[in-house]
């Protein structure tokens, strides 16, 4: 049962799972940088950072969705795999929200709230890649640890 995007038989999934993750991690980072030193460079790293970040966390969205039409319904999984979705959709919503707390004029510098959105999206992205590295194992054991399928050429 192929329940995420695929290529070549590996999942394309963690990719993008860790990039988004990095992204935001090192948009809260400037931000902090940028409110600690007053510095409007930092906060345009961030911003770039987040955009980014928002485009990955977008697929991954998308890929949620596909894990949960791929669980059966009242499992155990599909619990797993709708709270990934939330998670996942609940950091985009983060992202979209301090990217318009920003505006379409760059301000000096972060404001605490920019930093505490950025801070509590990361968290909720870790919490949602953890949630889909259960979710994943899960899969993997109810498919037969030592069963492979052959690698497909398509996505």
């Amino acid at each position: 049962m192929l329940t995420r995007g695929q290529r070549d038989g590996s999942t394309v999934l963690p990719v993008l799972v860790v990039f988004s993750v990095g992204l935001l991690a090192t948009s809260a980072l400037f931000d902090a940088a940028g409110l600690a030193s007053g510095q409007s460079a930092w906060t345009a790293v961030a911003l770039r950072d987040r955009e980014a970040g928002l485009a990955g966390g977008v697929a991954v969205g998308i890929l949620a969705l596909a894990a949960v039409a791929g669980t059966l319904p009242g499992s155990g999984e599909r619990r797993l795999a709708l709270g990934w979705v939330a998670a996942q959709w609940g950091v985009i919503g983060l992202l979209v929200e301090g990217l318009a707390l920003r505006g379409s004029g760059q301000e000096a510098g972060p404001g605490a709230c920019r930093v505490a959105l950025s801070t509590g999206g990361l968290a909720l992205a870790v919490l949602a890649a953890w949630l889909s590295s259960v979710l994943d194992e899960r899969l993997r054991g109810a498919q037969g640890r030592t069963a492979r399928t052959k690698p497909s050429a398509r996505w």
